[in-house]
C-alpha cells in the first residue's frame, strides 16, 4: 500500500503544481497545453505502474519525469516573465518565487536521482555506499528546507490595491 500511496502523491503533486502554473500564467499558458500535460502525465504514470515498475518498486521513473516536466515548465514561465516584464518588481511576485522554488527543488531531485543511481551501479564497498547515501540524504533534506523557505517567501508577498495576489 505504501508504494501505491507514493505514486498517488506524485500524481496529485504534479496536477496541483501544474494547476498553479496554469492559473498564475493564464495569459501565456494555453489551456490545450495544460490539459495535455495533465492528461499525458496521468496516463504515463498509470502505464508505468502497469508495464514498467510494479507497485513493489519505488516510482523513480514517474518522479524523474515529474521533475523534468516541472523544471522545464518553471524555466519557461520564468523566461516569459522576464521577457514580457509583466511584473514591475519580480521580488514581490508570487509566481516568480513559486517558479524559483520549483526550479530549485525539482532540479535537485533529478540530481539526487542520478547520484543515487550511480551509487547503486558503481558503488564499491558497503561502507562507502553508506557514507555517500547519508550525504545524498543530507543534500535532499537541505534542499527540501530551502524549497519550503522559498515557498514561504512566495506567500509572504503583500498584495497592494493595484496588484492583488495573482493566483487562484
Amino acid at each position: 500500500m505504501y508504494f501505491l500511496g507514493t505514486r498517488g502523491f506524485i500524481i496529485v503533486e504534479f496536477l496541483l503544481l501544474v494547476s498553479v502554473f496554469y492559473y498564475g500564467y493564464k495569459e501565456i499558458f494555453s489551456s490545450n497545453v495544460y490539459y495535455l500535460l495533465m492528461g499525458g502525465f496521468v496516463v504515463g504514470a498509470i502505464l508505468n505502474i502497469i508495464f514498467l515498475q510494479p507497485l513493489k518498486i519505488y516510482a523513480s521513473n514517474t518522479r524523474s519525469v515529474e521533475g523534468i516536466l516541472l523544471t522545464l515548465l518553471a524555466l519557461w514561465c520564468l523566461h516569459r516573465s522576464v521577457i514580457d516584464l509583466r511584473e514591475p518588481k519580480l521580488s514581490k511576485s508570487f509566481m516568480f518565487w513559486f517558479s524559483v522554488a520549483i526550479l530549485c527543488f525539482f532540479t535537485t531531485k533529478l540530481l539526487i536521482y542520478l547520484f543515487s543511481t550511480s551509487l547503486i551501479l558503481f558503488g564499491n564497498s558497503s561502507e562507502e555506499n553508506k557514507f555517500a547515501y547519508y550525504l545524498i540524504m543530507i543534500m535532499h533534506a537541505s534542499f527540501a528546507i530551502l524549497y519550503y523557505l522559498i515557498m514561504a517567501r512566495a506567500f509572504l508577498g503583500r498584495p497592494t490595491p493595484d496588484r492583488p495576489y495573482r493566483f487562484f
